[in-house]
């Protein structure tokens, strides 16, 4: 009894980013940024006799992430807060496939982040 199981990656993905940072002095330090990141569809092909072929596919996606940050300085140290937002408008989608089961997303995410440079 032979057993094949494939699955075709994802053909095409990429993200675009874009950011500002203020120049001016009461906003200096501030930067907003916004991105796209896709992939197009994917397809799970599995052949339990060798025979026939049970196939499931997912549809490509594309989420929006954003992020906003400030930097300071406070004596000898470099101080940056930032917030990052991924999949801002909570898209459901699916990240992987196979024909049993498929992959979900994540959903919005949140991540605080501050750091310090010496």
């Amino acid at each position: 009894m032979a057993y094949v199981h494939t699955i075709d990656e994802t053909s095409c993905s990429g993200s675009l980013w874009a950011v500002y940072e203020a120049q001016q002095s009461r906003l200096k330090g501030l930067k907003m940024g916004a991105g796209l990141v896709g992939r197009t569809g994917q397809v799970a092909c599995e052949s339990p006799d060798g025979v026939s072929y049970l196939t499931d596919r997912i549809p490509g996606w594309t989420i929006v992430n954003a992020m906003a940050s400030y930097t300071w300085q406070f004596e000898r140290a470099r101080q940056v807060g930032q917030l990052n937002i991924n999949n801002l408008f909570d898209k459901k989608y699916f990240v992987s496939v196979n024909p049993s089961q498929a992959m979900p997303g994540a959903a919005i995410t949140i991540l605080p982040l501050v750091r310090l440079e010496f």
